[in-house]
């Protein structure tokens, strides 16, 4: 009988600080105010709040400032499907997508759309868990 010892399992997670900068926005349903905010085409993978979703994390990061192409880096060994859906896989988080997402971004008023993901951060009514395990 031969001994588990675990060495067949494999590392699925993210960046200690950007994790709960994922679940805040995630929660706050800032990812869902932006997605309204769009008609999306079905055959979309990568939606607008999922790609705004995506770039917030990277924010939190000790790596500073980085261009689109290196964002996907962050969710190498994360369950990208389980984050941003099940259309997306690692190779949905390229600069193409961002770009494509922050054009449309840029296309809606930005000051309204701000102020709309303040308010539903501070909304006091609005219950959100400080839980980083379900972003």
């Amino acid at each position: 009988m031969a001994l588990n010892t675990g060495r067949n399992r494999t590392y699925e997670g993210l960046q200690a600080a950007s994790a709960p900068a994922l679940a805040l926005f995630e929660q706050s349903g800032s990812r869902e105010l932006i997605g309204s905010k769009f008609d999306i085409d079905p055959r979309t993978k990568l939606t607008p709040g999922n790609a705004m979703k995506a770039m917030f994390g990277p924010m939190f990061s000790t790596s500073g400032r980085s261009p689109l192409f290196t964002v996907r880096n962050m969710c190498r060994s994360a369950p990208v499907d389980l984050m941003f859906g099940r259309k997306v896989g690692f190779d949905s988080l390229g600069a193409r997508a961002f770009d494509g997402n922050l054009n449309a971004l840029f296309g809606k008023d930005l000051g309204e759309l701000s102020y709309e993901c303040y308010a539903n951060c501070a909304n006091p009514t609005r219950s959100i868990r400080r839980c980083t395990t379900s972003i």
